[in-house]
């Protein structure tokens, strides 16, 4: 029936290995105890770090953003990257989003990025305004009004660090909203280097 075209939301990421995940976990767990309250954490498992947030797609499109997406990863080759450092946006002292930064090939990882914005703008992306920074999200306050204990213990993880990981493809999500929190689904497991 015409009009009834299912959309989905959708997103590019780079998907993290379970040890560095499993590190993850470690310290949420001690930032959960610091802060109990007033947080809406994310479920370590579910962690990704995200290059392209596209918002509702038509699942008509899926096929030519895949080509898209192939088309840029079989430019690059695998590059490698770590996890570092603790903190927050828009700042730790009125945080909204906490968060762990990321580290290693970033300029690549940038590079990457930009030509994916590219390459979507023509089907309907647009760039975004603001500079790409990569991070992994750990949680959402749920009211920033500033909260000093939150912001002595992000500021006191800011040493965190994993091992290096090697990054060998990029991911287009599903994300499915539910109540307790998003669920993410792989839609296509791309390859860097085109193999």
């Amino acid at each position: 029936m015409a009009g009834t075209e299912r959309v989905i939301r959708a997103f590019v990421a780079i998907d993290l290995p379970d040890r560095v995940k499993e590190h993850l976990s470690e310290l949420m767990k001690s930032l959960v105890r610091d802060v109990p309250d007033g947080v809406k954490w994310v479920n370590a498992y579910g962690v990704h770090i995200t290059l392209k947030f596209l918002g509702d797609v038509r699942e008509t499109q899926i096929p030519d953003l895949e080509k898209v997406i192939r088309e840029v990863a079989g430019k690059y080759g695998s590059f490698s990257l770590f996890l570092k450092g603790c903190g927050a946006f828009p700042s730790i002292k009125k945080a909204r989003v906490i968060w762990v930064g990321v580290d290693g090939d970033v300029g690549l990882l940038g590079d990457f990025k930009k030509e994916l914005d590219n390459y979507l703008e023509p089907l309907g992306f647009p760039e975004e305004d603001r500079e790409f920074r990569p991070h992994v999200t750990l949680g959402r306050v749920r009211r920033p009004s500033g909260n000093p204990s939150l912001a002595k213990s992000i500021a006191s993880r800011m040493a965190f660090k994993t091992d290096f990981f090697t990054v060998e493809d990029v991911v287009l999500y599903q994300s499915i909203l539910k109540p307790d929190g998003a669920e993410y689904r792989p839609i296509a497991r791309i390859r860097l280097g085109g193999v």
